[in-house]
């Protein structure tokens, strides 16, 4: 298996709006999006010509529509741990994904959030 750890390896439009962020996606860039079942909700796998690059699913009631960046590390735990004592805010644990791998959520000290991932195939 080959890690990236240090290069950004998903990204994840949440949206308020799926299927008009969809069809704007789709058209601005050429992608293609397919669903998945993914727990209680769809999830949009986007694809850029045969590549998964990322996917769309729905904002939580409230949460207005954003972009989110996960971020290849060698240890999710770890770097969690790490980013908390540096002074980033915990957003989301270290959990497990199933088999598809490990992943946490924190905010830097400005408030910028960013996922910390570890997928399970490298």
């Amino acid at each position: 298996m080959s890690y990236l750890p240090g290069k950004f390896v998903w990204f994840e439009h949440l949206s308020n709006d799926v299927p008009t962020a969809r069809k704007f996606y789709e058209a601005l860039f050429d992608w293609h999006t397919e669903n998945m079942p993914m727990g209680d909700q769809p999830y949009h796998l986007i694809q850029n010509g045969s590549e998964g690059i990322g996917g769309i699913r729905s904002a939580p009631p409230g949460v207005p529509a954003h972009w989110n960046s996960y971020l290849s590390v060698a240890d999710v735990d770890a770097s969690y741990a790490a980013a908390v004592a540096a002074g980033a805010k915990g957003l989301m644990a270290p959990a497990d994904f199933g088999p598809v791998g490990r992943g946490a959520t924190i905010a830097d000290p400005t408030g910028a959030a960013l996922s910390l991932w570890k997928g399970s195939q490298g």
